[in-house]
C-alpha cells in the first residue's frame, strides 16, 4: 500500500510539472508572438515612410513578410493615423491596389539653435518639412530668465500652430560648441563662454525630452536627408566661425573626443593669423564669414552686393577668400575622398560662385575635377534647428 502511494505521489508531481512546462512553453511562445508582430509592425511602418506611397503588395514582396500580416498590420496603422490611404495604382489585369502612405504630421519635432545672439525656432514634420520658424533676439547667458524664455519659445511655437502637445517627440538644441554625454552635456563651447553644463539646465522650463547637439552636426544631419545619393559627406559649415561634420555610410562620426569635424581649426598657413583658439594660422581666420562680412558693417550680403556691383576691393577680397577655401576644400578631399558640401552662411549664398571655386580647386586636385563632389547646402538657413528637431524623429523611427 506504501509504494502504490508513492507511486502515485510521483504521477501527481510528474504531471504537475508536465503541465507547468506546457504553459511557461505557451506563455514563452506567446510573448516570442508578440514580439515577432511588434518587429513586423516596426518593419512595415518604417517602409511605408521611406517608400510611400507604396501598395501592401510591394510591402510584403520587400520585406518577406506575408501579405495577410501585411494586411492586418496595414489596417492597424490605418486605425491609429500612422499611415493614410493615397491614390489607386494602374490596373494590372486585376483590382486596382490602393496606395497607403505616411502621414507626416502624426507626429511632430521641436529644433533649437541656440547662438551667441540669438534663439532660432522651427517645427518640422516626420519629414524634415518646417511647418513653423521664429526668431527671436537674445543673447546667450545662463540665467533663469534665460531657460524660461527657451520654455516660452517652446510653447509659443506649439501655441501659435495649434499643435496638441502629445504629438510632440521632443525638442533638440544646437549648440556652437562641444557636447558630449550622448547630448546630455555641453562640454565645452567658446561662442557661448561655458563648460560643463547639463543639458536640463537649459531645459528645466521645456516639458518635453530634450538632447544637445554640435550645430554643425545638426546641420550636416539635416543636409544629408537631401543627398541620400552620397554615403560619405563632409559638412564644412562657413558661419561666423568654421565647423563642420563627417557621415560615414550616412552616419554621423564624432570622433574619440566629440571632436570630429572641427575644420576651422586645421592649420592652413603655420605661423600666420591669430585664431580665437588660441592658436595660429587657423582655416577660421582665413574663411569664417566674417573675413568677408567685417568690412561691410558686418553685413554679408552686403558684400556679395558689392561684389556683385564689381567693387574692386571686394572682388580682391573674394578672390583670396576663394584661393584660401580651395586649399582647405582640397586637403579636406585628399584625406576624406567624399563628397564636401558647403554651408553656413557663406555656404549658403555660394551658389552662383561655385564654378569659380571648383576651378581653383581642380587645379590642387591630382585625381580629376571638382565637379563630382563638391556642392552648396540644400538649407539655406534654419539648417542647425532643423538637424536638432531630426534627432527625435530618427530615435522614432529607429524604435517605430
Amino acid at each position: 500500500m506504501e509504494v502504490l502511494k508513492g507511486e502515485v505521489a510521483k504521477r501527481e508531481t510528474f504531471a504537475y510539472t508536465f503541465i507547468k512546462l506546457i504553459k511557461e512553453d505557451t506563455v514563452m511562445a506567446s510573448a516570442n508572438s508578440n514580439e515577432n508582430r511588434q518587429t513586423n509592425i516596426n518593419k512595415v511602418y518604417r517602409y511605408i515612410y521611406e517608400n510611400g506611397p507604396t501598395s501592401r503588395m510591394d510591402i510584403a514582396c520587400n520585406l518577406g513578410i506575408s501579405m495577410p500580416t501585411v494586411l492586418s498590420i496595414v489596417k492597424d496603422l490605418l486605425s491609429q493615423g500612422k499611415v493614410c490611404h493615397g491614390n489607386l495604382f494602374d490596373s494590372t489585369g486585376g483590382r486596382k491596389a490602393q496606395s497607403v502612405f505616411c502621414d507626416m504630421r502624426y507626429r511632430l519635432s521641436i529644433g533649437l539653435n541656440v547662438t551667441k545672439n540669438y534663439i532660432g525656432a522651427v517645427l518640422i514634420d516626420l519629414n524634415g518639412e518646417i511647418i513653423a520658424s521664429k526668431r527671436i533676439k537674445q543673447p546667450f547667458d545662463q540665467s533663469e530668465e534665460y531657460a524660461a524664455l527657451l520654455g516660452h519659445t517652446v510653447q509659443s511655437i506649439l501655441s501659435e500652430n495649434a499643435v496638441e502637445p502629445e504629438k510632440v517627440l521632443g525638442v533638440g538644441l544646437a549648440i556652437a560648441g562641444i557636447v558630449g554625454d550622448n547630448g546630455t552635456r555641453i562640454v565645452y563651447s567658446h561662442v557661448l563662454k561655458v563648460s560643463n553644463v547639463p543639458c536640463e539646465d537649459l531645459c528645466r522650463y521645456i516639458p518635453f525630452p530634450c538632447k544637445l547637439i554640435n550645430d554643425a552636426n545638426s546641420s550636416g544631419c539635416a543636409e544629408i536627408r537631401y543627398h541620400k545619393g552620397m554615403g560619405n559627406v563632409l559638412y564644412l559649415s562657413l558661419s561666423n566661425s568654421i565647423g563642420g561634420a563627417v557621415f560615414i555610410d550616412h552616419k554621423l562620426y564624432e570622433g574619440d573626443n566629440f571632436c570630429g569635424g572641427e575644420f576651422g581649426h586645421m592649420t592652413l598657413y603655420p605661423g600666420g593669423a591669430p585664431c580665437y583658439c588660441g592658436k595660429s594660422g587657423c582655416l577660421d581666420p582665413y574663411c569664417s564669414a566674417l573675413v568677408l562680412s567685417e568690412n561691410f558693417g558686418g553685413n554679408l550680403e552686403t558684400f556679395f552686393w558689392k561684389l556683385d556691383s564689381h567693387e574692386h576691393y571686394a572682388e580682391k577680397l573674394w578672390q583670396k577668400y576663394l584661393d584660401d577655401l580651395a586649399i582647405a576644400v582640397n586637403n579636406l578631399r585628399m584625406a576624406f575622398d567624399g563628397s564636401i558640401i558647403l554651408g553656413g552662411y557663406v555656404g549658403a549664398l555660394m551658389e552662383p560662385y561655385l564654378p569659380m571655386l571648383r576651378e581653383k580647386v581642380a587645379e590642387r586636385n591630382p585625381f580629376g575635377p571638382a565637379y563630382n563632389f563638391l556642392t552648396c547646402c540644400s538649407y539655406k538657413k534654419d539648417s542647425a534647428a532643423v538637424g536638432a528637431a531630426l534627432q527625435f524623429v530618427d530615435d522614432y523611427f529607429t524604435g517605430a
